[in-house]
């Protein structure tokens, strides 16, 4: 694969993410993104103990009044989720002349799961991918095959919420779910390789950075084979980005390398697309 075809790769995602971020589909998106409470972790664990109790598969959680801001509405009878929101005061800090504020304990307050409202769709930053062929079923095959000589299994199953897909760096496994279409599996897969790849070890890096670094090779892997993930890609690599197209730049050189890794195992087809441009 030459280092052209990798460079016209990365140039359309860089293209594809700078035009995306510039619509007004995605300002609808962060103010959409910007209206979910972050949870502690305490929270977190305790909301998915009471997801499991259910038999649900969570997604996103978010108070009575958040939902209607956004367009839904909580269904009548619903049973509410519940967590700890912090209880205190503000008080003037007469050093700096600052309101702070001052915790005093916690009390219990109520919020409901995506599954338990109706309305309004919520922008997404993301298209799943759909379609198959014998040859991205081959392709599959290949990068599969690459991943377990390096002592990798792979397994397709299911996954919770809106997961794709998993590196489970300390069971050396990749998982993709087991329903995803055959080109979405394709994509999918190429990303947890690079991750295990590029992630292989201690997790030293912002998690935001090798999310972008991961979905960039899969991109670049499928652009580079004659395949377009843009309808997932480009919003998947704006969203952990930020929008920062410096941050999809400043990790160029580690992806077009790891793509390349990658693309080895298709020399055959690589080369008839280089023919073929």
């Amino acid at each position: 694969m030459s280092n052209d075809k990798l460079l016209e790769a990365q140039k359309a995602l860089e293209t594809g993410v700078a035009s995306l971020v510039s619509t007004d589909g995605w300002k609808d998106y962060l103010t959409a993104q910007s209206r979910f409470h972050t949870y502690s972790f305490a929270n977190v664990i305790w909301l998915l103990a009471q997801a499991a109790g259910r038999g649900v598969a969570p997604t996103r959680f978010a108070g009575y009044n958040t939902w209607r801001a956004l367009g839904r509405q909580v269904r009548k009878g619903e049973s509410s989720y519940k967590v700890l929101a912090p209880l205190g005061y503000k008080k003037l800090d007469e050093a700096t002349g600052e309101e702070k504020f001052r915790l005093r304990g916690f009390k219990v307050v109520s919020t409901f799961e995506l599954s338990q409202t109706d309305g309004e769709p919520l922008p997404e930053p993301v298209t799943r991918l759909e379609g198959s062929s014998e040859e991205v079923k081959a392709a599959y095959a290949v990068v599969e095959k690459y991943s377990t000589s390096r002592g990798l299994t792979v397994v397709r199953e299911p996954l919770p919420g809106e997961r794709n897909g998993e590196f489970r760096r300390l069971n050396r496994e990749i998982a993709v779910d087991d329903s995803l279409s055959d080109f979405q599996a394709l994509k999918t897969l190429c990303h947890e390789t690079a991750h295990s790849i590029l992630h292989n070890t201690v997790e030293d890096e912002a998690r935001s950075t090798m999310e972008v670094e991961a979905e960039s090779v899969a991109f670049v892997v499928m652009h580079a084979l004659g395949y377009d993930s843009s309808d997932y890609s480009l919003g998947y690599v704006a969203h952990w980005s930020g929008g920062d197209l410096k941050l999809v730049q400043d990790v160029a050189v580690r992806v077009q390398r790891t793509a390349k890794i990658i693309l080895a195992l298709f020399e055959v087809k690589a080369e008839a697309v280089e023919e073929a441009a």
